[in-house]
């Protein structure tokens, strides 16, 4: 728990440099004009943490069904039905092609999802530093 420490502390203080930077009308309780970029270092400072995980609840079976996939780019041996998830076989054939560690893998993932989330609460929140401190509590704990 003592490595979150550092990630919870550089994330907030970059919600709360995005929020000094950003123009709020208290009024109506809403941004005029938010910063744009700043919500972008969060991301990747979660991002690559998580993405640098080696052992937390199912990254083992993550890691062991990266490692037992095929690094050939053959289409055909990827099950293109919609319930055995063909952009996930897709990707990981991708990535064991071009023999990027399962750490890589991981990191595309956290990137990706944590970017997502992040760009949604940035987007559609009206306090992002709040935001923010309750994504984290939520994600983390």
């Amino acid at each position: 728990m003592r490595e979150l420490i550092p990630v919870i502390a550089i994330s907030l203080f970059i919600a709360l440099l995005s929020d000094l930077f950003s123009k709020k009308d208290e009024k109506l309780n809403r941004y005029v004009k938010k910063d744009k970029f700043l919500w972008i270092f969060i991301v990747i400072v979660i991002g690559v943490f998580v993405g640098l995980r080696e052992s937390y609840n199912d990254t083992f079976a993550y890691i062991h069904s990266y490692n037992l996939a095929s690094g050939d780019l053959d289409l055909k041996s990827i099950d293109w039905s919609f319930g055995n998830n063909p952009g996930y076989a897709l990707v990981q054939m991708i990535f064991k092609h071009f023999n990027f560690s399962h750490n890589a893998y991981l990191m595309f993932y956290s990137l990706l999802t944590y970017g997502i989330y992040i760009w949604f609460i940035h987007k559609y929140s009206t306090d992002f530093f709040m935001s923010i401190i309750i994504f984290i509590c939520l994600v983390f704990t």
